[in-house]
């Protein structure tokens, strides 16, 4: 615990160094400076936050892998039905988001699966499930702009 509090801390020094090194080099308006820092001091906080009981966590697990066996069968409506169940249950569960964005993209429904899989690079940024779903914003060219404004 006392690891991963010091790795959000060392995290967030580099994300507010970044923001400043960028507007000292104008390369971030004061406008872009002050999102990117507000969006990280928000992050920051929400670590620190009430964590989820581990009751909300095993709900959401449970509906990930219904939906899990759903999506495995083509039935995408059910799978999305599952998966929104898990986030609504556990809002920091990346791997809910993760696969709610695939599943809505099986149904072309692109904006709501790209939202879907920010929330999962989001809440956990540093972990697997957020590289898969960078990997899947890259492929559909979505800058990281974009990702914030639908984001926020």
């Amino acid at each position: 615990m006392v690891r991963n509090i010091y790795m959000r801390i060392v995290e967030y020094k580099t994300d507010c160094g970044r923001h400043i090194v960028g507007l000292c080099r104008r390369e971030e308006s004061l406008g872009t400076f002050c999102r990117g820092m507000g969006h990280d001091t928000v992050k920051f906080i929400k670590f620190f936050g009430k964590p989820h009981s581990s009751k909300n966590h095993k709900e959401a697990v449970r509906f990930v892998k219904k939906g899990t066996a759903e999506y495995n069968k083509g039935r995408f409506d059910q799978a999305i039905y599952y998966f929104q169940r898990a986030v609504h249950e556990d809002k920091e569960y990346a791997r809910a988001y993760y696969y709610l964005g695939n599943a809505l993209a099986k149904k072309e429904r692109k904006s709501e699966a790209i939202s879907a899989w920010a929330a999962a690079a989001e809440v956990n940024p540093r972990s697997d499930i957020a590289r898969l779903a960078e990997g899947r914003l890259d492929r559909m060219k979505v800058d990281r702009d974009t990702i914030v404004g639908m984001h926020r």
